[in-house]
């Protein structure tokens, strides 16, 4: 490169780094901050509880003189309740009389908390308080019915392969299958004073708790019975059941 090439360019980066050297320095305000400012300033306009804001700018940047005294205004806020829609002036400057206000707009939404797994869950196992978490969910989001209550989760088992942190549906989950159809089973029956035993096949799965159908080994009568346990099973208690069972 020519001589004069290389001094005009070695003089091009010395006054390029004096004028960053010499320039102002700069702060930046970031969306967050402005939808968290206009959430302040609605205060209790907006629905009750949980809410989150979102500008319709997320990557809205304000770069500003840094200054002591910073001040991040609102004016002209418009807030439609039944749409979410908001629009306000924002101002953000260390001297706020001499800003020049940016129009921004965004919508309020209302969070509802929702139990998600936190990791998956085969089925079969059943799923505990470890392996559920809470997530806060946008209401427009719950178009069907989902599971609400980490209660609901608790002590079931999925009937399908359940993605972490996705919204659980119930049909997707069971209460546990503790008999399986053609499971041989013992037949309990009580009474005061009096406790029988039988022997049945099982005609269909059966949950804990759940009604069931068996079949009597040895009389081949089909009886109508309640899950108590793996492999046990409770009948209903008057003579016609007792002898059936038998």
């Amino acid at each position: 490169m020519p001589r004069s090439l290389l001094l005009a360019a070695a003089v091009a980066a010395l006054l390029g780094h004096a004028a960053l050297a010499g320039a102002p320095p700069r702060e930046t305000i970031t969306s967050e901050e402005i939808a968290q400012q206009l959430q302040r300033e609605l205060g209790d306009r907006l629905p009750s509880g949980r809410v989150e804001l979102d500008l319709d700018n997320p990557s809205l940047r304000i770069a500003v003189p840094a200054g002591d005294a910073l001040a991040l205004g609102v004016d002209n806020v418009v807030y439609d309740a039944r749409t979410g829609r908001v629009s306000a002036d924002v101002i953000a400057s260390a001297d706020a009389a001499d800003a020049e206000p940016v129009r921004v707009t965004g919508r309020v939404y209302r969070m509802i908390d929702m139990p998600v797994l936190t990791h998956p869950v085969a089925p079969g196992d059943v799923i505990t308080a470890r392996d559920v978490e809470t997530i806060a969910v946008r209401s427009e989001r719950l178009t069907q019915n989902f599971v609400g209550t980490e209660a609901e989760l608790l002590g079931k088992t999925p009937r399908r392969s359940i993605r972490p942190g996705e919204l659980v549906r119930p049909a997707d989950i069971q209460v546990p299958i503790v008999i399986r159809k053609g499971e041989l089973l013992t037949v309990v029956l009580q009474a005061p004073g009096m406790t029988l035993t039988a022997q049945a096949k099982a005609l269909a799965d059966g949950t804990q708790g759940g009604a069931i159908r068996v079949s009597n080994t040895r009389s081949g009568r089909t009886l109508e019975a309640t899950v108590i346990g793996p492999g046990t099973v409770a009948i209903g208690l008057n003579p016609t059941t007792a002898i059936a069972a038998r």
